[in-house]
Protein backbone atom coordinates (compact mmCIF):
# COMPACT_ATOMS: atom_id res chain seq x y z
CA UNK A 1 0.00 0.00 0.00
CA UNK A 2 2.80 2.60 1.16
CA UNK A 3 4.16 2.43 -2.89
CA UNK A 4 0.98 2.29 -4.34
CA UNK A 5 0.15 5.50 -2.46
CA UNK A 6 2.94 7.25 -2.63
CA UNK A 7 4.09 6.17 -6.47
CA UNK A 8 0.18 7.31 -6.89
CA UNK A 9 -0.80 4.20 -8.68
CA UNK A 10 0.14 0.08 -9.13
CA UNK A 11 2.26 0.04 -12.07
CA UNK A 12 4.56 3.13 -10.87
CA UNK A 13 4.51 0.88 -7.62
CA UNK A 14 6.20 -1.62 -9.27
CA UNK A 15 8.56 0.20 -10.47
CA UNK A 16 10.01 1.83 -7.14
CA UNK A 17 9.46 -1.27 -4.86
CA UNK A 18 13.31 -2.21 -3.71
CA UNK A 19 12.36 -6.03 -3.58
CA UNK A 20 11.01 -6.61 -7.13
CA UNK A 21 7.58 -7.27 -6.87
CA UNK A 22 5.81 -7.49 -10.36
CA UNK A 23 2.94 -5.89 -10.89
CA UNK A 24 0.11 -8.48 -10.63
CA UNK A 25 1.68 -9.47 -7.33
CA UNK A 26 0.83 -6.10 -5.82
CA UNK A 27 -2.58 -5.50 -7.29
CA UNK A 28 -3.78 -8.99 -5.88
CA UNK A 29 -2.24 -7.68 -2.01
CA UNK A 30 -3.76 -4.62 -2.47
CA UNK A 31 -7.39 -6.63 -3.33
CA UNK A 32 -6.64 -8.45 0.07
CA UNK A 33 -5.62 -5.47 2.12
CA UNK A 34 -8.94 -3.91 0.79
CA UNK A 35 -10.80 -7.03 1.80
CA UNK A 36 -9.81 -7.45 4.82
CA UNK A 37 -10.42 -3.92 5.92
CA UNK A 38 -13.59 -3.95 4.03
CA UNK A 39 -13.02 -0.14 2.30
CA UNK A 40 -12.13 0.87 -0.51
CA UNK A 41 -8.17 2.41 -0.56
CA UNK A 42 -8.19 4.12 -4.13
CA UNK A 43 -9.73 5.24 -7.22
CA UNK A 44 -8.36 3.42 -10.00
CA UNK A 45 -8.88 5.70 -12.90
CA UNK A 46 -7.90 8.07 -12.41
CA UNK A 47 -5.55 7.54 -9.41
CA UNK A 48 -6.97 9.15 -5.91
CA UNK A 49 -6.65 7.94 -2.65
CA UNK A 50 -9.86 8.09 -1.08
CA UNK A 51 -10.32 8.62 2.71
CA UNK A 52 -9.49 5.80 4.37
CA UNK A 53 -6.53 5.50 1.97
CA UNK A 54 -4.94 9.11 3.03
CA UNK A 55 -5.85 7.74 6.43
CA UNK A 56 -3.91 4.13 6.30
CA UNK A 57 -0.86 6.24 4.17
CA UNK A 58 -0.36 8.64 6.89
CA UNK A 59 -0.31 5.80 10.03
CA UNK A 60 2.07 3.40 7.62
CA UNK A 61 4.25 6.37 6.09
CA UNK A 62 6.43 7.49 8.94
CA UNK A 63 7.45 3.59 10.16
CA UNK A 64 8.58 2.66 6.59
CA UNK A 65 10.11 5.87 6.21
CA UNK A 66 11.91 5.23 9.58
CA UNK A 67 13.38 2.04 8.82
CA UNK A 68 16.73 2.74 7.66
CA UNK A 69 17.77 4.76 10.62
CA UNK A 70 16.34 1.79 12.97
CA UNK A 71 18.19 -0.86 10.59
CA UNK A 72 21.21 1.50 11.14
CA UNK A 73 20.72 1.84 15.26
CA UNK A 74 19.83 -2.06 14.82
CA UNK A 75 23.06 -2.70 13.65
CA UNK A 76 25.27 -0.43 15.80
CA UNK A 77 25.40 2.21 13.01
CA UNK A 78 27.52 0.00 10.62
CA UNK A 79 26.63 -1.11 7.72
CA UNK A 80 27.91 -1.85 3.88
CA UNK A 81 25.43 -1.15 1.75
CA UNK A 82 25.39 -2.87 -2.06
CA UNK A 83 22.94 -0.95 -4.89
CA UNK A 84 21.83 -3.49 -7.31
CA UNK A 85 19.43 -2.28 -10.43
CA UNK A 86 18.80 -5.19 -12.61
CA UNK A 87 14.90 -5.84 -14.59
CA UNK A 88 12.81 -7.76 -12.36
CA UNK A 89 13.16 -11.09 -14.00
CA UNK A 90 17.04 -10.92 -13.29
CA UNK A 91 16.65 -10.10 -9.94
CA UNK A 92 13.76 -12.79 -8.96
CA UNK A 93 15.63 -15.83 -11.26
CA UNK A 94 19.31 -15.15 -10.99
CA UNK A 95 20.00 -13.27 -7.80
CA UNK A 96 18.79 -14.68 -4.89
CA UNK A 97 21.07 -17.48 -4.82
CA UNK A 98 23.89 -15.42 -5.53
CA UNK A 99 23.32 -12.73 -2.60
CA UNK A 100 22.20 -15.43 -0.13
CA UNK A 101 26.16 -16.83 -0.62
CA UNK A 102 27.06 -12.95 -0.08
CA UNK A 103 25.20 -12.70 3.06
CA UNK A 104 26.19 -15.27 4.67
CA UNK A 105 29.90 -14.56 3.94
CA UNK A 106 29.35 -11.38 4.52
CA UNK A 107 27.30 -10.60 7.35
CA UNK A 108 27.85 -6.74 7.34
CA UNK A 109 25.76 -6.31 3.55
CA UNK A 110 23.16 -5.57 2.98
CA UNK A 111 21.60 -5.61 -0.24
CA UNK A 112 19.26 -2.79 -1.59
CA UNK A 113 17.82 -4.29 -5.04
CA UNK A 114 16.11 -2.08 -7.69
CA UNK A 115 13.95 -3.15 -10.16
CA UNK A 116 13.85 -1.16 -13.63
CA UNK A 117 14.60 -0.20 -16.95
CA UNK A 118 18.82 0.87 -17.18
CA UNK A 119 18.29 4.02 -17.55
CA UNK A 120 15.71 4.70 -14.68
CA UNK A 121 18.10 2.59 -12.46
CA UNK A 122 21.20 4.91 -13.64
CA UNK A 123 19.03 8.12 -11.95
CA UNK A 124 18.26 6.66 -9.56
CA UNK A 125 21.29 4.66 -8.09
CA UNK A 126 23.35 7.57 -9.13
CA UNK A 127 21.02 9.77 -6.82
CA UNK A 128 21.27 7.63 -4.33
CA UNK A 129 17.43 7.37 -3.66
CA UNK A 130 17.29 6.28 -0.10
CA UNK A 131 14.06 7.63 0.40
CA UNK A 132 12.51 4.81 -1.99
CA UNK A 133 14.29 1.44 -0.41
CA UNK A 134 13.33 0.95 3.42
CA UNK A 135 15.44 -1.89 4.50
CA UNK A 136 12.53 -4.68 4.74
Amino acid sequence: MYYVAKHQGVSAAARHVPYGIQQPAISAQIIQLEDTLVVTLFQRRPFELTTEGRELFAFIEPFVYGLPNLADRLRGGWEVRLRIGAPAAILHSYLPRLLKALRLRFAQIYFARLSGWQNELETRLLADDRIDEPLI
